[in-house]
């Protein structure tokens, strides 16, 4: 996704997240000048919190890009709060390239598993695993329903 971040204002977004499920994302300021650098000056900060803030998982000040990845350690809503720096002396407005994945998705992304480390068959159980406990959750949900 991508979001256009105002100066001196911040932009959150919430994700409900499953207890043990592994959470992936990236970020970056996309420059305004395809094929030039975004200026230097232009930076942002960057914290993932569970709903209320009780637990951090990720903090960035003043950065271009970034990502982070944890495994949630408990169900419920997870907050990505960005902030435009007031460092940002052009007084601009960001565009944010934004991704983030849950669940399997975030499994498959290749900067948090890398299948040079571990046994290609046990990557695919893993993920076979992770997609058969997503199915019986969601059958679990439509029958209570």
């Amino acid at each position: 996704m991508k979001f256009d971040l105002p100066f001196a204002a911040a932009r959150c977004f919430a994700e409900d997240i499953k207890k043990y499920s592994m959470t992936f994302g990236k970020y970056s300021i996309v420059s305004p000048n395809e094929g030039h650098p975004v200026h230097e000056n232009q930076t942002i900060t960057v914290r993932v919190t569970t709903q209320g803030g009780s637990s951090s998982h990720h903090f960035a000040e003043h950065v271009q890009s970034g990502q982070f990845a944890f495994v949630a350690q408990e169900s419920g809503d997870y907050l990505v709060c960005f902030w435009s720096d007031a460092s940002n002396n052009h007084q601009v407005t960001l565009s944010i390239d934004f991704e983030w994945k849950t669940g399997v998705a975030a499994k498959e992304s290749s900067n948090i598993v890398k299948k040079s480390k571990i046994d290609q068959m046990v990557y695919e159980v893993q993920l076979m695993e992770e997609t058969a406990k997503s199915i019986k959750d969601e059958m679990s949900y439509l029958i209570q329903r």
